[in-house]
């Protein structure tokens, strides 16, 4: 799982439930530039065989209880929009692993679009503010015909 944002499961089932990830048996889990948060627990290894495997690198939790993390984790608020987009000020901003095989994020925007590639499924896309303001007063177009 490669830039994916898993969010707010809080369903129980039975003894267990609220997991962003369940891993059973027979599992291998791969894991990169996910945002996996608001849930009882972030990944769930209930491998009873020993047959399953998790590999976790470069994500970010922000859940309960995260009992598997992996390496390179972050651990703390992603600061994300109600759409759950980056903010300016979010940790993940940059903060992922470069993987040259995603081009682009869910939405269609290119990776990456600051320093480096952002963890979750959005790129974070900074307002755009203008290069120029013309003073219309600066101009006199009168003589030109030109009219503003």
């Amino acid at each position: 799982m490669i830039h994916n944002t898993l969010a707010n499961n809080n369903r129980e089932i039975g003894e267990n439930g609220g997991e962003g990830i369940y891993v059973g048996d027979y599992v291998t889990l791969d894991l990169t530039n996910n945002l996996i948060m608001g849930h009882t627990k972030g990944i769930y290894n209930n491998n009873t065989t020993g047959a399953s495997t998790i590999a976790a690198d470069t994500n970010l939790f922000y859940n309960t209880s995260d009992p598997v993390v992996g390496i390179n984790a972050l651990r703390q608020d992603p600061l994300l929009t109600s759409e759950f987009k980056p903010m300016a000020n979010s940790p993940v901003v940059d903060a992922g692993k470069t993987i040259d095989t995603v081009t682009k994020d869910l939405e269609g925007t290119s990776h990456p679009q600051g320093n480096g590639y952002d963890i979750g499924c959005y790129e974070y896309l900074p307002d755009l503010i203008p290069l120029i303001s013309l003073d219309r007063t600066l101009f006199n177009f009168a003589s030109s015909g030109v009219h503003v």
